[in-house]
């Protein structure tokens, strides 16, 4: 398969993200222009998160919150608990999953952000 046609099939989910923030007299200020998050349409796969490297990877308190694997060519803004700031949001099945960690792939030959997004736990049922 050509690199270039990796995304071409994939398919269309919308990501919530955040707005441009920064430290404002030494404290984070997650939208410093007041525009509010901005929906937009990314091409992406996503996949399952595997339940004994969610177990392995995650504190207790965060173990029973479902976790996914998106590829994809967007660069992403993940969640920073310490500063505040939060991950951008993307929209999969009905529920909603935060930005956690990514790996950046993008000195490769396949361009692409390996992300792994955790349900924000007021979507849960």
């Amino acid at each position: 398969m050509n690199p270039i046609d990796f995304f071409a099939n994939g398919k269309k989910y919308t990501l919530e993200q955040q707005p441009v923030g920064d430290y404002v007299d030494g404290k984070w200020n997650n939208d410093i222009n007041g525009t509010g998050t901005t929906d937009i349409e990314i091409t992406a796969s996503v996949q399952p998160k595997v339940e004994n490297e969610q177990v392995q990877d995650l504190t207790s308190g965060q173990r029973k919150r479902a976790r996914i694997v998106v590829f994809t060519e967007t660069a992403i803004n993940l969640i920073d608990e310490a500063a505040g700031k939060k991950g951008d949001v993307l929209q999969y099945k009905g529920r909603r999953y935060e930005a956690q960690k990514s790996k950046d792939f993008t000195e490769w030959e396949l361009i692409h952000y390996e992300v792994e997004f955790q349900l924000i736990e007021n979507d849960e049922t």
